[in-house]
């Protein structure tokens, strides 16, 4: 295998332990390539194919050697990707050079964005009553005869917020606006959507 053999020379002139960085980008690419031929897809049951080993992406970093495990950590960013999560997964993974099995650490977390701030769900869902039963012209109220729809995206924008936050804070807030509504004598129709009373 000549790409394990190349990682395995350039590995004799590293000392055992903690690898210093400005070895990292050499690695990278050894490993990848190592990686790549011993067709590994998968480390347990983190997809991880030779093309997400890199420096661009995923942050190949603190690479170890302990012979004959060459380990290195991995920071990848998927739940934040879509919107979940402000943390990257930080995975330490590892490749026994002898029999050429793939390992890994359960994840670390690493906040790679900033948290929207917090939102008092109580004073949101008051301002939202308030502006629903003002019955003018609200730039988030929308009124068809008898019916009114809280355009909930002008109440809580979901620009720069982490999706899983934001589905939250809006099912907190929807729970305290129905109550308030019905108590006021509103009609539920469907979410954000209410019928006027008498």
């Amino acid at each position: 295998m000549k790409s394990k053999d190349e990682l395995l020379e350039y590995l004799s002139e590293i000392p055992e332990g903690e690898v210093s960085p400005e070895h990292d980008d050499r690695l990278c690419l050894l490993i990848r390539e190592v990686w790549s031929e011993l067709g590994i897809t998968e480390v347990v049951d983190l997809p991880l194919p030779a093309k997400k080993i890199d420096q661009a992406v995923h942050q190949f970093a603190k690479v170890e050697w302990h012979p004959p495990v060459i380990s290195f950590e991995l920071e990848r960013h998927g739940a934040i990707a879509v919107g979940y999560s402000t943390y990257a997964e930080v995975y330490r993974i590892g490749l026994d050079l002898e029999s050429g099995e793939p390992q890994k650490t359960y994840p670390k977390k690493r906040q790679v964005k900033k948290p929207s701030p917090a939102m008092k769900s109580k004073e949101k869902a008051a301002e939202i009553i308030d502006a629903v039963g003002k019955r003018g012209k609200h730039p988030g109220i929308l009124r068809k005869d008898d019916v009114v729809r809280i355009k909930i995206d002008w109440f809580i924008p979901s620009e720069g917020v982490v999706k899983k936050t934001l589905e939250s804070r809006r099912k907190n807030v929807r729970a305290k606006v129905d109550q308030g509504l019905v108590e006021l004598g509103y009609e539920k129709i469907a979410n954000w959507k209410f019928r006027v009373p008498d």
